[in-house]
């Protein structure tokens, strides 16, 4: 029984490699918009701006979130993540001791509703003020979805944990970009004759026209991406074969050239030729005649 296990872990561990090597990361940032909303206890009164983030109590008391939008300009649909954080690097006198809250955020109708929603949403986590790179489970949650097709606006809600003193006031004055790590996937071309023997150029369509390549040849592509190939068009030199079918994994598909969308993962694109007979006549044969003719 030992043995049996032994084998199995050894197995295990020499297939794990495989997978992972035909998966490759890509790394993207998406830029955010930076919001602020403060009050005025004296007046009861409601203020806001963009491209900075504000927190605690500076005369006003000020709360913060950010938005990113538009996730499926950068990363391609259905992508897996790997990865998603952000960086902030807090300045002003609170920067040393300050708490800073992060939650779950929905916009109200006005900075009323905003502000009193940033400090209600879902706590994702405390982080204190001299941290300077940021990731929750929740935010990497709701990036896939918006990934997956769900939605489009991220949205974080950031508020000091001490809003009664400006001695944990902190400020940061950029605006906020959301790094995205996402599996892209391994591409294997490959051009063979009827014993299964890569030979000649596959071309590839790039920048508006037929690159040829030597085959076998890999490249590392996005998944959800197109990439248009072609196979050879003519007799595989000193035999009768020619084009027969290009498959994708185990899926086939016939025209040529033909343009494919990338998977997650590892892709084998295949084109194969088959050995082309002459002299073949299709007749219409009327049963029990004799004749032939019409059309087919």
């Amino acid at each position: 029984m030992k043995t049996i296990l032994i084998m199995l872990s050894a197995a295990l561990f020499l297939l794990c490699p495989t997978v992972l090597i035909s998966q490759t990361v890509y790394t993207v940032d998406i830029p955010g918009i930076d919001h602020y909303i403060h009050y005025n206890s004296g007046t009861g009164g409601y203020g806001s701006g963009n491209n900075s983030l504000y927190v605690g109590k500076n005369g006003d008391v000020y709360r913060s979130y950010i938005s990113w939008e538009n996730i499926l300009s950068y990363v391609p649909s259905g992508s897996e993540l790997t990865n998603v954080e952000f960086y902030i690097t807090w300045g002003g006198q609170g920067s040393s001791s300050a708490q800073i809250e992060f939650r779950d955020l929905t916009l109200g109708a006005n900075n009323t509703q905003t502000y009193a929603n940033i400090g209600s949403g879902t706590l994702w986590g405390t982080r204190s003020a001299t941290t300077t790179t940021y990731s929750f489970t929740q935010l990497t949650e709701k990036v896939q979805s918006s990934v997956n097709g769900s939605g489009s606006i991220i949205l974080i809600g950031i508020k000091n944990q001490n809003e009664s003193s400006s001695d944990y006031y902190v400020s940061y004055i950029y605006n906020v970009s959301l790094r995205v790590s996402y599996l892209g996937s391994s591409v294997e071309v490959t051009q063979v004759d009827e014993q299964g023997s890569p030979f000649g150029q596959v071309g590839r369509w790039l920048n508006n026209d037929w690159n040829y390549i030597n085959v076998p040849f890999s490249l590392n592509l996005q998944s959800g991406s197109d990439l248009g190939l072609k196979s050879d068009q003519n007799f595989k030199q000193g035999t009768y074969q020619k084009y027969w079918e290009w498959t994708q994994n185990s899926e086939v598909t016939i025209p040529n050239p033909h343009n494919f969308t990338v998977l997650t993962g590892s892709n084998l694109l295949r084109s194969t030729f088959k050995t082309a007979y002459e002299g073949v006549v299709i007749k219409n044969d009327l049963e029990s005649t004799g004749i032939d003719g019409g059309s087919v």
